[in-house]
């Protein structure tokens, strides 16, 4: 506004040599509202997509950290020396893990299966 406010001062005979600068600062600004259109379109559901991508690793990893944590003080209660017991707790959360991967990958397989396309006459 105060570009557009100095390039219409109409009391003077002569035009504002200002009003120049007010185009200057307009055609700067027009590849901006274009850079903002790619990133928006491009740049952003790859950063989502990242992002949630860390997020689920990261809540992964916790979960599985709690588990290793907290079934030793189980089998420590069940009479088990400290050394198994740490060593069951880690197996729990590996196999909890592998059993996790295994189902992703049979419902990727089983859901992302490609679908047959029908042969066209030539």
């Amino acid at each position: 506004m105060i570009c557009y406010r100095l390039a219409m001062s109409t009391t003077d005979v002569h035009p504002n040599p200002s009003r120049w600068v007010a185009l200057a600062v307009l055609c700067a600004g027009m590849p901006m509202i274009i850079l903002d259109g790619t990133i928006v379109s491009v740049a952003l559901p790859s950063g989502l997509a990242n992002t949630s991508q860390q997020v689920g690793g990261a809540l992964g990893v916790a979960v599985l950290a709690a588990l290793a944590a907290a079934h030793p003080d189980g089998l420590l209660a069940a009479g088990d020396a400290l050394p198994a017991a740490l060593a069951g707790g880690y197996r729990l959360a590996f196999l909890t893990g592998a059993v996790a991967v295994a189902t992703a990958a049979v419902l990727t397989v089983t859901v992302l299966r490609p679908r047959s396309v029908p042969a066209t006459l030539v």
